[in-house]
Formats: C-alpha cells, sequence, structure tokens
C-alpha cells in the first residue's frame, strides 16, 4: 500500500512540474544553436544561453556584446584541458540596432584555434546593427524665414560628431552652394609662378555673390578641389569688400586645378541660410539647436533620426604585433555596423605630405591591428564617416569576404599599415579581399579609395564590385608603399572620378622604390572612369610602377586614356607587361605615355585597341622605352578609308611606326565585337584577334559571386 502511495505521488509531482516548466522557461524549440545569445530584451545578468527571455523572466539572452565576449573568455578558461577546448563557439545576435557608447574591442585573450573558431554572427533571418549614434527625438515645426522646417534640440553634454545626420536610414547633407556644381577661386593672391603643388594656402578671392559673412560664419568650410586631393578649410573670416576669404586651417595642396595656374573649383558647405532643400540639415553650435527639412513622404513624429557619436571605431581587433601577440580565429558574420564619426584626416605625414592622397589616415568603422586567420564576412558597413574596414599593422591571413560597404564618408577597404613596419613587427600580407561589393564612397572625404593596398604583401583582391567612388577603384601603393606580389583580379569597377578629381584611375599602381613588385592585374572590368581635369585613366602605372603584369582586362569608357604609363623601371630591372587586354572606346586617347624614359619601361602585347574618337596614342613616345608586337588596331571612323594611312601612333604614320622596330606583326582591322557601344567585347568567330592568337576574355566569372547566407560553419 505505501509503495502505491510512493508512485501516485510521484505522478502527481511530475505532472505538476510538467504544468509549471512553461512559466519558467521560454519555448526554444526553433532555436539555431549556440553558446550564447545577445537580444535587444536580455540582461547582462543572465546566463545568456537562451534565445529569448523564459515566461518569468528570470533567464535569457545577454544585453551587450561586451558581456557576451566576457563570458566567450570565462567559457574558454573553464574549457582548457578538456575535450571541448577544441569545440567552436559561437555567439548569436538577434535582430535590432544596438546603440554603443565605445568600441566593442577583441584583444589576444578572445582568440580562438584553428579548429575553434570564435563566431559572432547575426541570428539567422534577423538583422543586428551596431551603431555609433544616438537618436536624436523631439522633433518640433518651425518658420526660418519663409522656410518650413523641423528643430530638434542637440543633446547637452554628449560628444557627437554633428558633421552627419540619417533620417530612416538615409544620409542627409549639410546645406552648401552652389546647390549643384563649383564655384571657381576668383584669384588666389599668393600665389606665384614659383608657387610648389604641395603650397599649402590660406586665402583667396572669390567672385561677387559667391561667399559672404553668414551667421556662424566659423562654422562654414570651403572645399577646395586640387589636383587629386580635396581641402577641407573653415572659414576665419571675410572681408567683404575686398572679397577675401581667409581660413585657419590652409588648403592641402596650392590652390589650383592641377599642374596649371588656373585657380580651383569649389563648394562652400554649413552655411545655414542655404537650407532650403529637402534632405539638408544644420547645426546651430551656439543655440544647440539642429534644424532639418524633411524629404517627401518623411513623418518627423515618427522618423528615426540618428546623429553619429565621436566614435571613429564601432570594432576594434587590438593585438599587439610588436609583442608576437595576435588575435585570432575570430569571426564577424551577417552584422550591420552603421554611424561613426566623420574623422578629418590629419593633414600633416611625417616627412611626406603627398601621404594624405586617398584621405588614408582616415579610420575605419572595423579596424583591425595585430589579427591573423581571422574573418569579416557576409556583413553590411553604411552609413560611416571614414573608411569601412581598416587592416593595419601585422595583419595576415584574414579573410573580407562578401561584404557589402556603402555610403560612406571616405573609402571601403585598406589593407596594410601607411609606414613602413619596424623589422622586428610582422609585415601585414597574405589577406583575402573578396566578394565585396564596394559603393557611394567619398561621400565627405571625396580623395578616398575603394581598396587600398599599402604595406602588405602577397593579398588577393578579386571578385569585388567597386563603383559610385569619387577617386580612385583599387589602389597598390601609394608614395614609398609597395604591396609586392598583389593579385587583383576578376572585379568589376565602374563609375569611377565621377568628375570630381583630377589624376585616377580604375586601377592604380606606384612604387617609387622601383623594386619590381610582382602584382598581377588580370581579368577585370573596367569602365566609366570620368576626372575633372586630367588624368581619368583605366589602367594607370604611376611612379616607379615596375615588374606588373597587366593581362585579360577589359577597359572601356574612360575620360582620358585605358592606360596610362607614367614612369617606371628606371634602374633597368624589369619591364611591365600589358598584354592580351581590350582597351576601348575612351574619349581623348587609348594609350597614354606621359615620361619619355630610355629604359623599357612596358610591353604591349596581344592587346586589341579600339576606338571611334580622340587619338589611339597621346603624351611622349619620342625615346624608345616600350615595345609594342602582335596587337589589333581599329578606330570605327575609318570604315571605308585606307586604314593604314589614317591611323597615328602618336607623332608617328604606321610606316614610321614599323621603322622604329615597333607592331611589325600587328593588323589594323576590325576586331568584329558583338556589340561593344553596349559593353558586350565577346569576339564572333571571324575575328581577325582570334586569328592573330588573341585569347577571349570571359567575363562570367567578374565580380561578386553568390555566397550562401547564415551563419558560417567555420
Amino acid at each position: 500500500m505505501n509503495r502505491l502511495k510512493a508512485f501516485w505521488l510521484i505522478v502527481y509531482l511530475f505532472a505538476g512540474l510538467s504544468l509549471l516548466f512553461p512559466l519558467i522557461a521560454p519555448s526554444q524549440s526553433n532555436t539555431v544553436p549556440a553558446n550564447f545569445y545577445v537580444a535587444k530584451n536580455g540582461q547582462d545578468k543572465w546566463s545568456g544561453r537562451l534565445a529569448t527571455p523564459n515566461t518569468l523572466r528570470t533567464d535569457g539572452p545577454f544585453a551587450t556584446l561586451a558581456h557576451a565576449r566576457d563570458a566567450v573568455r570565462s567559457l574558454r578558461i573553464s574549457r582548457s584541458g578538456s575535450s571541448g577546448a577544441k569545440a567552436p563557439i559561437r555567439v548569436l545576435l538577434r535582430g535590432g540596432t544596438y546603440f554603443i557608447e565605445e568600441p566593442f574591442v577583441f584583444t589576444p585573450d578572445d582568440s580562438g584555434m584553428a579548429d575553434a573558431p570564435i563566431t559572432y554572427a547575426a541570428y539567422p533571418g534577423e538583422k543586428p546593427i551596431l551603431s555609433g549614434g544616438l537618436a536624436i527625438k523631439g522633433w518640433k515645426p518651425t518658420t526660418v524665414g519663409r522656410t518650413n522646417l523641423w528643430i530638434a534640440d542637440f543633446p547637452s553634454g554628449l560628444p557627437l560628431s554633428s558633421r552627419q545626420l540619417f533620417v530612416n536610414g538615409k544620409r542627409c547633407v549639410r546645406p552648401r552652394l552652389p546647390k549643384e556644381g563649383f564655384y571657381r577661386i576668383a584669384e588666389v593672391p599668393d600665389l606665384t609662378a614659383d608657387t610648389a603643388k604641395t603650397a599649402r594656402q590660406t586665402r583667396f578671392r572669390y567672385s561677387p555673390g559667391d561667399i559672404r559673412a553668414w551667421d556662424n560664419l566659423t562654422d562654414v568650410e570651403v572645399v577646395a578641389l586640387c589636383f587629386w586631393v580635396e581641402s577641407r578649410m573653415p572659414i576665419a573670416s571675410v572681408d567683404e569688400a575686398s572679397r577675401t576669404v581667409s581660413f585657419s586651417e590652409g588648403s592641402i595642396f596650392r590652390l589650383t586645378d592641377d599642374f596649371s595656374m588656373k585657380p580651383a573649383p569649389y563648394y562652400v558647405e554649413n552655411v545655414f541660410e542655404a537650407l532650403e532643400k529637402p534632405g539638408e540639415f544644420y547645426y546651430n553650435r551656439a543655440s544647440q539647436k539642429i534644424y532639418y527639412m524633411p524629404r517627401p513622404g518623411e513623418d518627423m513624429a515618427t522618423a528615426e533620426v540618428i546623429m553619429p557619436r565621436q566614435v571613429p571605431h564601432l570594432v576594434q581587433f587590438q593585438g599587439r604585433p610588436e609583442m608576437g601577440r595576435f588575435v585570432e580565429y575570430v569571426q564577424l558574420s551577417g552584422l550591420g555596423f552603421a554611424h561613426t564619426e566623420a574623422t578629418r584626416p590629419p593633414r600633416d605625414w611625417p616627412g611626406d605630405n603627398w601621404r594624405v592622397s586617398g584621405s588614408i589616415t582616415a579610420p575605419g568603422a572595423i579596424q583591425l591591428v595585430g589579427a591573423r586567420n581571422c574573418g569579416v564576412e557576409n556583413n553590411e558597413v553604411a552609413h560611416v564617416g571614414s573608411y569601412g574596414i581598416d587592416l593595419g599593422l601585422g595583419c595576415t591571413r584574414n579573410h573580407i569576404v562578401g561584404n557589402e560597404i556603402y555610403d560612406l564618408g571616405a573609402g571601403g577597404i585598406k589593407v596594410g599599415p601607411r609606414l613602413p613596419p619596424d623589422a622586428a613587427v610582422p609585415q601585414a600580407g597574405n589577406n583575402l579581399i573578396v566578394d565585396n561589393h564596394i559603393h557611394e564612397g567619398g561621400q565627405i572625404f571625396h580623395s578616398a579609395y575603394g581598396i587600398h593596398v599599402g604595406h602588405s604583401n602577397h593579398d588577393i583582391i578579386a571578385h569585388n564590385r567597386i563603383h559610385h567612388q569619387p577617386y580612385i577603384g583599387i589602389v597598390v601603393g601609394v608614395g614609398d608603399d609597395t604591396g609586392m606580389g598583389t593579385v587583383i583580379e576578376f572585379n568589376d569597377i565602374h563609375d569611377i572620378g565621377l568628375g570630381m578629381l583630377s589624376d585616377l584611375a580604375g586601377i592604380y599602381t606606384i612604387d617609387r622604390a622601383e623594386v619590381p613588385s610582382g602584382v598581377v592585374i588580370r581579368n577585370n572590368v573596367v569602365h566609366d572612369v570620368e576626372s575633372r581635369g586630367y588624368g581619368g585613366w583605366g589602367i594607370y602605372f604611376d611612379d616607379g610602377t615596375t615588374g606588373v603584369i597587366a593581362e585579360n582586362n577589359i577597359v572601356y569608357r574612360c575620360k582620358s586614356a585605358g592606360f596610362h604609363m607614367h614612369f617606371g623601371n628606371g634602374k633597368n630591372l624589369r619591364e611591365n607587361t600589358v598584354r592580351n587586354n581590350i582597351f576601348a572606346l575612351s574619349r581623348e586617347a587609348e594609350i597614354y605615355r606621359t615620361t619619355d624614359q630610355p629604359q623599357l619601361q612596358f610591353t604591349f602585347e596581344d592587346n586589341i585597341v579600339y576606338w571611334n574618337q580622340g587619338a589611339l596614342f597621346t603624351g611622349n613616345w619620342g625615346q624608345r622605352g616600350y615595345r609594342f608586337e602582335h596587337n589589333v588596331y581599329w578606330d570605327r571612323r575609318l570604315v571605308g578609308t585606307d586604314p593604314e594611312k589614317g591611323i597615328h601612333f602618336g607623332p608617328f604614320t604606321l610606316q614610321e611606326w614599323h621603322e622604329r622596330g615597333q607592331d611589325l606583326n600587328s593588323v589594323i582591322a576590325d576586331p568584329l565585337f558583338v556589340n561593344p557601344e553596349k559593353g558586350d567585347f565577346t569576339l564572333k568567330p571571324d575575328s581577325p584577334a582570334l586569328k592573330l592568337g588573341f585569347s577571349p576574355i570571359h567575363v562570367s566569372n567578374v565580380g561578386p559571386r553568390p555566397r550562401p547566407s547564415g551563419v558560417p560553419t567555420s
């Protein structure tokens, strides 16, 4: 009898627990497995082991990524020496915007292992965003003069980056003049025929009506476009009688358009009196108010309005490469990163002010220093004030793959430090920059790169799409930087320059050390490159470029030329090779040579050159520092004429060109493209180029390849 009572007591006990359990535990039947979870409705005092809070809210996910990182550290320590030490660790973030006030930092203590990586990823089907911004609320309608605006208080005591504002995920702009296009400097009083290109200038005279003594004058900036950089110069004073504006910070280069003495174009930004266009905002420092003119359809009562804090980085991998300590095997996947401050790049660089090119000193929203075997995959980096991703000192074997990086104050991805590392510090290199989509860069700092490789060797830059960047698409080098052994392949690069700056290209190389770099540029498609003045080139070999191979590329619709050779191989080490490419339909010329070196700069062989305006060659061709052979040339304007009489190779007729030993086995004939005006350079079967030995260039694999979504498995 006692046994029977005990049996029923146990039955009743389990029945009661089964009724109670749903009240204390969440429904996790569809939960994706992970070690820890982070959610907007989480709490850091919880275990972080549940994807959603339980019903009684006694346990659930963490609230912050920092607490999850610390829990991962503890888990790794507890596993040390056990069978689970080599198991991967995964942290999943639920959807929503996580506002952070300081960068999220990984140190060497946060490292995983080759067979046990640590992954921080988006929960499948959800979009978590790490934001360095602050929501601006309390908007009210107001009228300034006859203009209807909205106004909000600037949060007091908070360090915000007032250069940017985002409404419903769209970048707003500070009011500028002129509304479209540029003004032109009337006169630079301190400019003489002897003024160096790198001279810093602090005043100019403007044309009547272009500049006035506006309210809050010292918050107004003049942005002058000189050579290949923009100079952002805060106004110090305006003398309306002499029409002279002076600046508290001078220009980067002298205030001329380019190497001529023509005064530079410019625009004026952050003028309160010019706030009259939807999507413009103004921060009044004196009154601590923010003014905004909404775009059609924006309801300021419900709009999400975000102003970035003074946070230059959202995530930092902080290794200590100089001490041999690295952050290793940490991955970010499927996350969003947004809203960093628009940090003004330093104007000076030790010993070489050319190094300000590319706004290269501007920070990255995701910064890696001393990182090895880490990954940034399938993320979105958008609405940031400077660069998207920055791999610095001692970064090796990292993979930056499948990210969309857009709406950038500066550029997309930087690889390698700007200064040569000390011999005791590991060099950056062997990084994989693949399948990324980089676009709408240079929103604030125009002279920024899509992808830059500095002091980093043997990196692979492949299958990226880069477009609508107002400066250069892909750069290897700059100044004394050399990216030895870099491979640039299968990239889709278009709409570069946008008529903003000069001296730019889709793909650019430089090596002032003039050491054979082993850079390979192959199977890329580059088109629609437009400079403001000189230098809108497709592929550009600049100062000292030596030992570069450019092959199987298609380059078309460039302003200045499809290929440009400045100077290189001055030490007679190794020439550059340009072979089996298509250069077509540029406006001014197809091939441009600037420096007339006697040393063999480049060989140009097995290429197709096709044009319908401008010249075949331009520049300087007197010295014989080049070799041309087995090429196909065709000028569409010569249909129905004797093309051999109509084509000139720079200053030389075809006969004179042959007498110089050039193109003796080349042909002048229509290569028979399928539809070149529409960008289809497929060769028809009876093409004379095929008969000459040209290898068809296939473009189906150019640009980012489809990538699986979700959490990486390794």
